[in-house]
């Protein structure tokens, strides 16, 4: 895949996430329960997440958000790491290894409440047409291991939303981050262009500019879908629209 069409996906991903109230309703709608009920009224605050390697790459995980958690009568503060992927990725777990180390570290240079570190929540969302492939568990990469080694290897578990496993019901219920999402989980299809009108099934309820993204995105993806067919499905579904 192309960088270029990466960073159409990535584009979208993070304007379907960059309203706090999207993101929160996203997190709720899609993290497992056991998680999501732990979640504080507070809305996710997004927290720039760069960071440099040691050969001065710059690298960014696509979102972070420091979060409220609610347990008992406790409230605790902790992070969500969010990267999108377009298609399955072996490596993803490696990357956000990565990711979580530097945050920590960071954190921990900090000199945050003496060390004591913050919880911080993995989470791979991933929008490719044949769906997530890859187990969630670290620990899986190393493969065959003595049973008395593993409980000594690095071990950690992320979260996955996998949009072409989940129905387009299911993906939202807020019209806007339902129909981003939903451009996301068809953009890479090849029926693309049969399934326009399903896309953008809710084009009457979104402002001018929401539509426009979408729009902009259909175009501009990997799968081939004349303008016309764009204009004639609107024509179609919002005849009132200019």
């Amino acid at each position: 895949m192309s960088n270029q069409i990466k960073n159409i996906h990535d584009g979208l991903f993070k304007e379907a996430l960059s309203d706090p109230r999207s993101a929160g309703l996203f997190l709720r709608e899609h993290l497992p329960h056991e998680l999501a009920t732990l979640l504080g009224p507070e809305l996710p605050e997004p927290v720039p997440a760069s960071f440099v390697d040691e050969r001065l790459q710059q690298h960014h995980s696509d979102l972070l958000f420091r979060v409220c958690l609610k347990d008992g009568d406790d409230v605790v503060s902790a992070y969500v790491l969010i990267e999108h992927k377009s298609s399955p990725d072996p490596g993803a777990r490696l990357q956000l290894l990565r990711y979580m180390v530097r945050l920590l570290t960071d954190w921990s240079r900090k000199g945050e409440s003496q060390l004591r570190l913050p919880a911080l929540l993995p989470l791979v969302a991933h929008h490719g047409p044949e769906g997530w492939t890859y187990p969630c568990d670290f620990a899986d990469l190393f493969g065959k291991v003595p049973g008395a080694l593993r409980p000594y290897l690095p071990s950690f578990r992320h979260a996955l939303v996998d949009l072409a496993r989940l129905a387009d019901t299911d993906l939202s219920t807020d019209v806007r981050l339902r129909t981003l999402l939903k451009a996301l989980k068809y953009g890479q299809r090849q029926d693309l262009p049969e399934r326009l009108t399903v896309v953008l099934a809710d084009a009457g309820q979104l402002k001018d500019e929401d539509l426009l993204i979408v729009i902009t995105y259909i175009d501009k993806g990997p799968v081939s879908v004349s303008r016309q067919l764009i204009q004639a499905t609107l024509n179609e579904l919002v005849p009132d629209r200019k």
